[in-house]
């Protein structure tokens, strides 16, 4: 009677459909594998990559304008200064962050995900 009832929900559940992630899910064994929400982190991640690096570049270019027309204030260089530091530890902690899923995704599912993969997210 149990193992009826299961087979219906996963029946009922694998039919569901999203009109807006399209058919994410429709496959249960990428979704017992893992594979599945990995790849939804992924995604994220890269949405979050790609913010973060413009992040760094406004930074980067605000900071440069900053420390070229501060002239010879030295509170106008300080803050440059500063501001260049904050965007450089930014940008490493993006590159450890690639690292880090990188490392996950060679180890976990054997290179299965392309990282380097440019995608517009929408």
């Amino acid at each position: 009677m149990f193992n009826t009832f299961s087979s219906l929900i996963l029946k009922a559940q694998a039919t569901l459909t999203n009109p807006i992630v399209g058919n994410w899910g429709a496959d249960a064994e990428e979704a017992t594998s893992g594979s599945l929400f990995f790849s939804y982190a992924l995604r994220m991640w890269r949405v979050g990559m790609y913010a973060g690096s413009l992040i760094v570049l406004v930074y980067f270019v605000w900071a440069g304008v900053e420390w070229i027309t501060s002239g010879n204030d030295t509170k106008g260089v300080e803050s440059a200064k500063k501001r260049l530091t904050n965007a450089a530890i930014g940008l490493v902690l993006m590159v450890c962050s690639f690292a880090i899923i990188a490392y996950l995704n060679e180890l976990l599912f054997e290179g299965e995900f392309d990282l380097l993969e440019f995608t517009i997210p929408g």
